[in-house]
């Protein structure tokens, strides 16, 4: 995925090494973490914890991105099903997957 206005990860974090960060699933996930993603707070972004997008981000491993991205599938699905699939709380529409995990970045290292 692109990188979102605002979503750009600054310079100093690019250039932390993070081969000894562990995935921050809240599963408990102890894999190392590979990937930035910035997910929306679907009807509840108006949270003061997440981003000023209403974004929560999470610093995962590729499998637990992979389960954030199959919950985006099933959740969209889910939205489809009623007439207005948007936010209800910023509007934002929800019709894609990309709708919901609105950037990846991968992490170096």
């Amino acid at each position: 995925m692109s990188q979102t206005t605002g979503n750009e990860i600054p310079d100093t974090l690019a250039a932390l090494d993070w081969r000894g960060i562990t995935c921050q699933s809240e599963t408990g996930c102890a894999n190392r973490a590979t990937h930035i993603v910035h997910m929306h707070a679907v009807d509840e972004c108006d949270h003061p914890h997440l981003d000023p997008f209403g974004n929560t981000i999470a610093i995962l491993c590729i499998a637990c991105l992979w389960r954030a991205e199959a919950e985006a599938l099933v959740q969209v699905g889910r939205l489809r099903r009623h007439s207005s699939s948007s936010c209800r709380t910023c509007g934002a529409p929800v019709n894609e997957p990309g709708d919901i995990i609105r950037d990846v970045a991968v992490l170096s290292g």
